[in-house]
């Protein structure tokens, strides 16, 4: 319900949902014609069945029309709704609204005999109301149902008590009270039915209440409120909504002055969205973490029969949902406070139910509008299957699945109350799964009947159920017991399949104490089993300091044993860190061929003597060599990036020259790069010093040039900026570190082959172009193609994939 201040509230003159008492006789309006017809029928017949559809006023009218009238014939009157015990519920009631004595545990005899003997000689009239209650709350109860109608055959039988009896319910459980046919025989041929209100009466339910409070009203809106509510029949439920609507509207309108015009009734939507409003009213005062629990708790106010019930906050914590109590009652005060349940004290006890039967189809469909509620129902029902369907005692493929577990289960599970089959349900489905919900379902089995689970499944001739238990145990922090251990071993020991060793040895790894360590390194002296007790043993962390009748040959294979699982264990990394290196290896050759190239080129040609014959050969080769130089470069990549992986795998110290150095590619690149400057010295017939110059300049400029591009690259990428930068600053990079590095090699080449016409040969070998292309292609690939991963050279830190 939309919130209303103090004053709403105050100056309303409609009950809205909740029903009229005798109080409100007054303003009780468009039931004249009903209030005189049924005292008419009371005083002359005794006993009147009062039937109609749900939700049209039986209520209101018992307590503002009927017991009015009959007080006026100085009757008594008391009411009365079986919620517990009917015979118990009547005598309170009598009690209660008598004043006689409190009398515990009477036969139907004896209270009849204690209200014959009350000290009164007025006329009584008790009113059961809403008692198609008594057929759905007690339909299975027989006994509770026959003392109740013997009861009740007994006080209008006998004629020492001038009772009157008036049975109240909806019209579709007229046929119910055939059940009381032979002890009132005449029960059913004096009944009443109750009608929708007629025009008339719908005018005087509007205005009686605005006429008694002199609130002022527009006559067209009268007009035009009955031409609404002629599409519900006049439904005085409808009608009350309606109506209190109108007086908020009005009174946001004009606080001063409450005034009900026409126009109010515009600004009202339909029935359905004024209710949702006010459900998404209470949700937002309980706020949303506890949406789910109010529409559990409207779902519980909801029979199967689709009728409203009355329900105490202990009945919630017998559903099958998980709330506080101080999360059930903080859901139910914001559906009272926003008139969508009401609260009724009775006795010593709080009953809550609907405040009218017209809430239910749109409670029902406000509630399946929600997902999350759908998916809790949805996760109830699973867990349920567990009763329904006792085929997953013997056929584990009947468990939950995987995903089931995981989409629907996993997220209602601190909100599911199941017994105790059900979470032995989901645990064996947790277990065969392997799913990581199987210690919290565990917590709430408890430990011994967990135990006793996973011992039986150790049992099972099925080997998924096995491998299931074993894991389980290994995931548990409970410890298992010694027969439980033993059977682990003997799995570790004996098993054929390598995958129930393992699960086995898991458990062992958690769960051994000395005992067991005893056991395993006892197999490890006979030949017959030591292979196996080795890969058990190798499942233990403290081996190398418990092991004392374990000899260093076989604490040696222990830890081979542990590091080929370890890097079994991590294989993907392993392959994907070698393609990487192996991407990386292989773009690092084609750049190192493209740069270096044109300076032996370069220094080739600057040797003197030196022919246009010897430099085509050395293009040829050079054509050649470099595929090659490729393929091993790529090679070399993988290889490295591959003992690298395993280095962080078993946890060792990353050393890239070591690694680089224990590669027998390496060792193949350098004789190779040595046979290439051989072969142009020779061509060349270079002096010494000038094979030194072919050898060792083109790595020395490789080397400064990929620092320089790299190291542009890192900053820009360092410092998070976008990819067009990074390619900015390696153009400008390739435009002026070539142009630097292009002099100090043409110097040093002057230098070395005494030969001023170098730098005319730089130009006219348009090596300055050459560079130029190099350093962009450098820098292009290093800073995009390998932007995360740190790849160390000597000198050189490259940016690579991380893995």
């Amino acid at each position: 319900m939309s919130e209303q201040d103090p004053s709403t509230q105050q100056s309303s003159p409609y009950k809205l949902l909740e029903y009229f008492v005798e109080a409100d006789a007054p303003v009780f309006g468009g039931r004249d014609q009903e209030i005189f017809d049924i005292t008419a029928r009371l005083a002359s017949r005794g006993v009147l069945v009062l039937y109609g559809p749900s939700g049209i006023g039986k209520t209101s009218l018992i307590w503002a029309g009927v017991f009015p009238s009959a007080r006026k014939l100085d009757w008594e009157c008391v009411y009365l709704r079986t919620l517990t015990d009917p015979v118990a519920d009547l005598s309170s009631a009598l009690t209660e609204q008598l004043g006689l004595d409190a009398r515990q545990g009477e036969t139907p005899l004896q209270l009849a005999d204690r209200l014959a003997a009350r000290n009164s000689t007025r006329p009584l009239l008790i009113a059961l109301d809403q008692f198609e209650e008594f057929f759905i709350r007690f339909q299975n109860d027989a006994a509770l149902k026959e003392a109740f109608v013997e009861t009740i055959g007994l006080i209008v039988s006998r004629n020492d008590i001038d009772c009157r009896i008036l049975f109240s319910l909806r019209e579709d459980y007229l046929a119910k009270l055939d059940e009381f046919s032979a002890k009132l025989p005449q029960l059913l041929e004096n009944r009443y039915r109750i009608n929708a209100l007629t025009a008339f009466g719908a005018r005087q339910a509007i205005t009686l209440p605005l006429l008694a409070q002199r609130i002022p009203f527009d006559a067209r809106l009268v007009s035009d409120l009955l031409t609404h509510l002629a599409a519900f029949d006049f439904d005085p439920a409808i009608l009350q909504i309606m109506c209190s609507e109108l007086v908020r509207v009005a009174l946001e309108r004009s606080p001063e002055s409450l005034t009900l015009r026409s126009d109010d009734l515009l600004k009202l939507g339909g029935i359905e969205g004024m209710f949702g409003t006010y459900l998404d009213k209470a949700v937002d005062e309980v706020g949303t973490d506890m949406a789910l629990v109010m529409r559990l708790v409207l779902d519980v106010l909801i029979s199967k029969e689709r009728t409203k019930r009355a329900i105490r906050i202990i009945d919630l914590k017998a559903e099958p949902f998980l709330a506080s109590d101080e999360e059930l009652e903080a859901v139910v005060q914001a559906l009272h406070v926003h008139r969508i349940v009401r609260r009724d004290r009775r006795g010593n006890e709080d009953w809550f139910e609907f405040m009218h039967e017209r809430l239910v189809d749109i409670v029902l469909e406000w509630m399946h509008a929600d997902i999350n509620f759908f998916n809790f129902v949805s996760a109830r029902d699973l867990a349920g299957f567990s009763k329904r369907n006792p085929i997953w005692r013997t056929n584990p493929e009947a468990l939950l699945t995987e995903g089931q577990l995981k989409t629907i289960i996993e997220p209602y599970s601190a909100r599911l109350r199941l017994d105790r089959w059900q979470i032995k349900f989901l645990i064996l489905s947790c277990m065969y799964r392997q799913s990581p919900l199987l210690a919290s379902w565990a917590s709430r089995y408890s430990e011994r009947r967990t135990m006793a689970t996973l011992s039986a499944q150790l049992r099972s001739d099925k080997e998924a159920l096995r491998i299931g238990a074993l894991r389980a145990l290994a995931a548990l922090e409970w410890q298992p017991s010694s027969r439980i251990l033993d059977r682990c071993i003997a799995f570790g020991l004996h098993d054929p399949r390598e995958v129930v060793r393992r699960a086995a040895g898991a458990v062992l790894a958690r769960h051994a104490t000395r005992r067991e360590r005893d056991l395993m390194f006892d197999a490890v002296t006979r030949p017959a089993t030591r292979n196996a007790a080795l890969q058990l043993c190798a499942d233990l962390s403290a081996v190398d300091r418990t092991a004392g009748s374990i000899g260093m040959m076989e604490r040696l294979r222990i830890r081979r044993i542990r590091r080929i699982r370890e890097l079994d264990e991590h294989a993907d990394l392993r392959a994907r860190r070698a393609r990487w290196g192996g991407i990386y290896g292989l773009a690092a050759s084609g750049i190192w061929c493209a740069s270096i190239g044109p300076l032996w080129i370069f220094l080739f040609s600057s040797i003197q003597y030196s022919t246009d014959d010897a430099v085509m050969l050395l293009r040829g080769i050079a054509v050649l060599l470099y595929p090659i130089v490729c393929v091993i470069g790529g090679l070399l990549g993988y290889r490295i990036s591959l003992r690298a992986a395993s280095g962080d795998i078993l946890g060792h110290k990353e050393n890239w020259v070591l690694d680089l150095l224990s590669e027998w590619a390496f060792w193949v690149v350098i004789p190779l790069y040595v046979l290439f400057v051989w072969v142009l010295g020779g061509l060349a017939n270079a002096s010494a010093k000038q094979m030194v110059a072919l050898l060792a300049l083109p790595i020395a400029y490789w080397l400064c040039a990929s620092s320089v591009s790299v190291a542009v690259a890192q900053l820009c990428i360092g410092k998070s900026q976008r990819r067009a930068t990074v390619i900015l600053w390696g153009i400008a990079t390739a435009m002026t570190a070539p142009v630097l590095l292009a002099t100090a090699t043409a110097y040093l080449a002057y230098r070395l082959f005494d030969d001023a016409s170098i730098l005319d040969r730089i130009y006219s070998s348009g090596l300055a172009l050459v560079l130029l292309g190099t350093s962009t292609s450098m820098a292009f690939v290093f800073s995009l193609a390998f932007p995360r991963m740190q790849f160390k050279w000597p000198g050189i830190v490259v940016t690579q994939v991380t893995y």
